[in-house]
């Protein structure tokens, strides 16, 4: 299927919303675990657990403003939402 090129691109956002409407939503889940699996190497350094809870809490920060932005549905807002969840029992079960 052909999708037009964009042709009233006022914001940055509008672009992130087009290509994601060409992608069938695939760009704004992609960005998500992208920007969660950068930022999860780049703190592996620390315990897995804390890495997990950084990246997490991090990527959840980023969906919020791109689900304000139109480019995340809700559902994507909510997996980020209880993968911070997940992060935050695991640290406290795991507290010695």
């Amino acid at each position: 299927m052909t999708y037009a090129y964009p042709t009233e691109v006022n914001k940055f956002s509008d672009l992130f919303v087009w290509a994601n409407t060409v992608t069938d939503g695939l760009f704004g889940i992609g960005l998500l675990l992208l920007l969660f699996l950068i930022i999860f190497i780049s703190t592996i350094q620390f315990e897995s657990k804390k890495a997990f809870a950084i990246s997490s809490w991090l990527t959840w920060l980023f969906c919020s403003l791109f689900w304000a932005l139109g480019v995340v549905s809700g559902r994507e807002f909510f997996i980020c939402a209880t993968f911070v969840g997940i992060s935050v029992v695991w640290l406290f079960l795991s507290k010695e």
